[in-house]
């Protein structure tokens, strides 16, 4: 037997709430294109810097990306107002 209730059922549900990981994955979209544009325009204007062009494409960039997903994944601290 169904479970009834005097209320209907979209009155019953939680509200979601959309918090600020919004904002986060915007500014995380914006440093990704900044700095893929960015090392693009470096090898495009530098073409005789092949080695730091290297060093950059695959250490650095690599690891900014990285560091970008943690950042964008993570949640905030307990002690933060938007949780």
């Amino acid at each position: 037997m169904p479970f009834s209730s005097s209320e209907p059922a979209e009155k019953t549900q939680a509200p979601v709430t959309v918090g600020h990981s919004g904002a986060r994955a915007l500014w995380s979209m914006l440093a990704l294109a900044g700095v893929t544009v960015g090392g693009l325009c470096f090898a495009w204007w530098h073409p005789e810097h092949t080695l730091w062009h290297f060093f950059v494409v695959t250490q650095v960039i690599p690891l900014f990306y990285l560091g970008l997903a943690w950042w964008t994944a993570s949640r905030p601290s307990g002690n933060s107002e938007h949780v």
